[in-house]
Formats: C-alpha cells, structure tokens, sequence
C-alpha cells in the first residue's frame, strides 16, 4: 500500500478522523493525500423565480464564493499535523461535489485506501440528504476504510 486518500470537512469528526489516520498511516508507512472538497453554494432563489427555473425561463444564480483563504489554512494545519507525525503527506482544497471530486482524485492518484469519516446520523438524514461516504464506496476504484465518529 502507497497511497491513501484522506478527505476532511473541517466538522467535529475531523479531529478523531485524523488522530486514526495519522496513526493508520504511519504505522505502514503509507503517503497520505489529504483533501477537503468546498462544494459550491447556490444562493436561494425565491419561489416564483425558482418555479421559473425548473421550467427554464429564469437565469440560475451562481455559487457563492467560498473563503479559500480560510479553508487553505486549516487544511495546511492538518497536513502539518500527518507531517509532525513523520507521515508523507501532501493536501489539495477541491471545489466541486464531494463524492465525484474524492473519487475522480482517488484515481488520479492511483490511491490505494480511503479513509474517511461516518458522522453517525441517523436512517432519515440519509434518505433524505445522502452521504459522502456512501457515494464513494459505490463509485470509488479502491477499498475504503469508514472510521465512525458520533457526537458525545
């Protein structure tokens, strides 16, 4: 194993995500590409324009801008933290949809693991929001390792 993928969204399983990572990975020696993914936000659009929208006849507005500055920043404090811990890592701040963007790096850099995060919601928040980890493992190339994380 050379390669592993580590995506992080800065929330509360963050932290334990990259405690078990950082151990994970320097135990075998394994080079970690730490990614964070900033999925674009649409503005809302009221409810005449977004019947509008729907049919086509209303311009869609564009994502917000997202603070890259900020999310550059945190990302580099973890990469340093997997670097502390004598782990070969590098990072990469994404814009796009998490899932397609994890995947699409996971092969680019012909990854070998994935390590991610289950923030431990429940059936419903599923059903009706989906989940990252449950996109990748249906379209990712290589195994992945679900590090569950619950709120105490």
């Amino acid at each position: 194993m050379n390669t592993c993928i580590v995506p992080v969204d800065f929330s509360d399983a963050t932290a334990p995500l990259v405690e078990f990572a950082c151990q994970f990975t320097k135990e075998h020696s394994i080079h970690v590409v730490l990614v964070h993914v900033a999925e674009p936000i649409i503005a809302p659009v009221p409810s005449m324009a977004a019947t509008e929208a729907f049919y086509g006849t209303a311009e869609v507005t564009a994502p917000l801008p997202i603070d890259e500055r900020a999310e550059r920043h945190q990302l580099d404090k973890l990469r340093r933290e997997f670097e502390h811990a004598g782990v070969s890592c590098e990072s990469h701040l994404l814009l796009g949809l998490a899932v397609d963007e994890i995947v699409q790096i996971a092969a680019e850099k012909k990854a070998d693991l994935i390590i991610m995060a289950s923030h431990g919601r429940g059936a419903l928040y599923h059903l009706f929001a989906g989940s990252a980890v449950t996109g990748v493992l249906k379209h990712t190339p290589c195994p992945v390792l679900v590090v569950p994380v619950k709120k105490k």
